[in-house]
């Protein structure tokens, strides 16, 4: 889950190692860090799904619920007249703004799951009872 989180932000690592690659544009026209970004938004989901699989602490979806949620706002924030220079800074603030974001989905995340085992008692006892009417 904190892998999924993190490959959107390559482009942004593989920048400040080669400052050049923003000078670096593919055959459509579009620079290499760009193409590296969107490549990545891709394969973020297939590690989410993988790595759900694998039972993670409940706290790593903070990381692609931050990933995702920077990613969209800071792509709309333009679209609205907003102009915000992404800095190490603003991206900490952020960081630490979907941390209630990600509790509240942990919390409806633990309700669904105390909901879910409420029913199964109710199924089984239903079905026990059955069976032993059944029986007799």
């Amino acid at each position: 889950m904190i892998a999924s989180g993190l490959l959107p932000f390559l482009d942004i690592l593989l920048i400040s190692i080669f400052p050049n690659i923003e000078t670096i544009y593919d055959v459509r026209g579009s620079k290499i860090s760009t193409d590296i970004w969107v490549i990545t938004l891709y394969f973020s989901p297939v590690l989410i799904v993988l790595g759900s699989q694998m039972e993670p602490l409940k706290f790593s979806l903070h990381f692609p619920l931050f990933a995702f949620t920077y990613t969209g706002v800071m792509y709309c924030l333009p679209m609205l007249g907003i102009d915000i220079e992404p800095d190490w800074f603003i991206r900490l603030l952020f960081f630490i703004a979907v941390i209630p974001v990600t509790l509240l989905v942990i919390k409806i995340g633990n309700i669904v799951a105390d909901l879910k085992a409420k029913e199964e008692i109710q199924y089984n006892t239903i079905r026990n009872i059955s069976e032993k009417q059944n029986e007799q």
